[in-house]
């Protein structure tokens, strides 16, 4: 049968392949008129009923038969919620709920034995589920474990009740294929059916044959079979001895070949089970009952996070049965929120050699190996599981995540396409895309990933941390706060979004608030070099050079290869006039990243600085092959040209400077006095205004427009300009001196 997978059928879209059965295919479905107008809902499973075939003149009696199947209704029956026909592929379909637990095969795969306890509770809960059918006139007729579904608190859906039934009765009523109707061609016999089922005549009874044939599989680990030669089924008993005879007696009678001599209903048979179950001879529970009691008692204790107690519980389901694959994964999941990993691992593989089709084992072992970056062996078994369950969005997901890890952000991209493609209502996976988003430098995509996981899930503390730190990269400094405010609300153990708070609250302005944050950063996480780093930078803000330079040593010690960390105490040194301390800082912030124009451009100015002019050209000139648009460099070059006397080229840096970066208020200030050297001093006025306008709060600026007002014999506006330096600068003794000299001139002036 041909994978349809991406087909629309009559307003639903087909978005990955569950598995096949004897009727059909089943596909995850989303509606198309849902998915047009954005809006996210459960998923769907669509059957296609590939193995009829029918025309035109059948439909309109298909159409009325499950437009009255439709119509019933029963607590452990899968719902029929739509139908229909593509004419296109001339393929009926049939719409149910998607139960993405699975079914009872995936869950006790073949050869597993369960206790007699779980088997009543089960044939209990189908047997009612039947009788309904069978009270409504609807036979199943293709019961198996594969149509039993697991939905909440283990309840189970039966799903597919009438279908088959419904197709052999409308293919014998049609009495030829002039009727455009056939059966459901090619299904093979199963263990299940009963043997008038076999030859074309089922009736209410097979339901029971099936019923009580899935009874005998779970209590011995295999179906009943019954010899071409002699026609007997081999008695209950002689595969589990310690069951009841009461027990075998009911299970042999519904499994009869005559149907007239089984229970008078499905009902009266699972009554009859659970009467038998309950005598005495069975009221101590037997070994393989006892393993379901552990079992049971493990899951309530992991429930409410006594691992402990859960520990000792699965242990001892394993001791009385070691081969129980669901009581080794329970375990190896309570081994890992232990912490005893090794112990985990050795649960997974155990389930993984005892059954190596289930998906399950996989995942847990997969998810431990990404919990200790054992990213390739995480990767390999996530792959195992979507090659056994394809139809997964959580398996996706999770296989992106791992992607992300291993720095192959495009195959994450591909796999968190496919999980939302499955599920577009899975939170998680609009995360991690926006992580991948964020790895592929698409910032805008990534935050309408993170604004729709939390639109899913308000509680999502690292996607408002995700997003605020988007926003403080972009400058969006008050959505930066609000974003960090919520992730910290949700998370106050998250050093990251502390340290990320703290920068946002110095961008504003506002150093006590960033301060306690670095403060808190530290706190919780002592090992985090780019808390004391930026700590550093605002106590140097503050004037704590001593605090500040005990930070950066700090940061280097936690993180010895972070070039930035390194040039930041170099220049604190340099403040310090600690020259051969800050000289090797920069040699090693050089040596750990050659390609940073930057330490090039810090290493020249502190040469200058020393009198080493030639090494200081070589370090601007190094620095601007680097990075031609490097403002810094053209300024601090310029400086050194002028202290070179090489006034031209000093001029031409600092035209650049200011072609690249208009807003920089040092190069307007330099070119200022520049020009002033060279003897226009209106020009050098004009760029020392610029200066002002970009910097209106800085002493020096004034002072030297000052300077050059007095030059010009222009003393009053001189005066203006060293009134307000003084008020920027009060202790400078030079602008007091300059401000008494200006108001002499005046003074004199005005007695002449």
């Amino acid at each position: 049968m041909q994978d349809l997978t991406g087909a629309e059928f009559e307003g639903y879209r087909l978005v990955g392949l569950l598995g096949r059965g004897s009727l059909g295919q089943v596909y995850l479905a989303r509606r198309t008129s849902e998915e047009a107008e954005g809006r996210a809902s459960p998923p769907l499973a669509l059957k296609t009923l590939n193995s009829l075939s029918l025309s035109e003149a059948a439909l309109p009696a298909w159409l009325a038969a499950l437009r009255a199947l439709r119509q019933l209704h029963h607590e452990q029956l899968l719902p029929l919620l739509d139908y229909g026909y593509e004419r296109a592929r001339r393929l009926p379909f049939v719409v149910m709920p998607y139960v993405a637990a699975g079914s009872l095969r995936a869950r006790h795969p073949r050869g597993s034995r369960l206790p007699l306890v779980m088997v009543v509770r089960y044939v209990t809960q189908l047997a009612s589920a039947l009788q309904a059918a069978h009270e409504a006139g609807w036979l199943h007729a293709n019961l198996k474990p594969e149509n039993v579904l697991l939905g909440e608190n283990e309840q189970l859906w039966l799903s597919e009740v009438g279908l088959w039934s419904l197709a052999q009765r409308l293919t014998s009523g049609a009495g030829s294929s002039s009727d455009g109707l056939d059966g459901p061609a090619g299904l093979a016999a199963s263990p299940y059916q009963a043997p008038e089922q076999q030859a074309g005549q089922p009736v209410a009874a097979s339901d029971q044959y099936a019923l009580a044939a899935l009874g005998y599989e779970w209590l011995t680990g295999a179906p009943p079979r019954r010899p071409e030669e002699s026609g007997a089924l081999q008695p209950l008993r002689a595969s589990a001895p310690e069951l009841s005879t009461a027990v075998e007696q009911v299970l042999m009678q519904a499994l009869e070949a005559d149907p007239a001599q089984r229970f008078p209903s499905v009902q009266a048979f699972a009554e009859a089970l659970s009467r038998a179950a309950s005598v005495l001879e069975v009221a101590v529970p037997n070994e393989r009952e006892l393993v379901q009691v552990w079992v049971e008692q493990g899951n309530e204790h992991a429930r409410y996070g006594r691992w402990q107690e859960a520990l000792t519980a699965f242990s001892e389901a394993l001791r009385l049965d070691p081969r129980n694959v669901y009581a080794h994964n329970r375990r190896g999941q309570v081994y890992a929120e232990l912490g005893r990993y090794e112990e985990a691992l050795a649960d997974f593989n155990a389930a993984i050699r005892l059954a190596p089709d289930d998906p399950t084992a996989y995942h847990h072992r997969g998810f431990l190996a990404l919990q200790q970056d054992r990213l390739e062996q995480a990767l390999e078994d996530y792959t195992t599981v979507l090659r056994l369950e394809p139809g997964r969005a959580v398996s996706y997901n999770n296989r992106g995540r791992i992607y992300l890890e291993l720095g192959r952000p495009r195959e994450a991209l591909a796999d968190l396409n496919e999980a939302l493609r499955l599920d577009p209502s899975y939170a998680p996976a609009y995360f991690n895309r926006g992580n991948a988003y964020e790895e592929l430098g698409e910032p805008e995509r990534a935050i309408a990933d993170y604004t729709e996981a939390l639109r899913l899930d308000p509680s999502h503390a690292p996607a408002w941390f995700h997003r605020g730190a988007l926003y403080q990269q972009q400058g969006d400094l008050e959505r930066a706060l609000a974003d960090l405010n919520a992730a910290i609300r949700l998370d106050p153990s998250d050093a990251a979004a502390a340290l990320v708070r703290g920068e946002v609250y110095a961008a504003l302005g506002q150093p006590a608030q960033a301060r306690a944050d670095f403060d808190q950063a530290i706190r919780l996480d002592p090992q985090q070099a780019e808390a004391y780093l930026q700590r550093a930078l605002l106590l140097r803000r503050q004037g704590e050079e001593a605090q500040a330079l005990a930070d950066l040593s700090e940061a280097i010690r936690l993180a010895p290869t972070d070039p930035l960390a390194y040039r930041e105490r170099a220049s604190l040194y340099e403040e310090r006039g600690d020259f051969d301390r800050a000289l090797a800082d920069l040699d090693e912030a050089i040596r750990l990243a050659p390609t940073e124009a930057l330490s090039y451009a810090h290493r020249g100015n502190l040469r200058r600085q020393r009198g080493e002019f030639e090494e200081a050209l070589a370090d601007f000139e190094q620095a601007l092959r680097l990075d031609p648009a490097l403002v810094v460099a053209y300024l601090d070059r310029a400086v050194l040209y002028a202290e070179l006397g090489e006034l031209e080229p000093a001029l031409a840096d600092l035209d650049e400077a200011i072609r690249l970066a208009p807003e920089t208020a040092e190069a307007h200030y330099y070119r200022g006095l520049l020009y002033a050297d060279l003897g226009q001093l209106q020009t050098a006025i004009a760029d020392l205004s610029e200066a002002i306008r970009l910097r209106p709060n800085d002493a020096a600026f004034y002072r030297e427009r000052a300077r050059l007002y007095e030059l010009q014999g222009r003393p009053q506006y001189a005066l203006a300009d060293l009134e307000r330096a003084r008020r920027y600068a009060p202790e400078d003794e030079e602008i007091w001196q300059a401000l008494q000299r200006v108001r002499q001139l005046l003074h004199s002036a005005d007695g002449d």
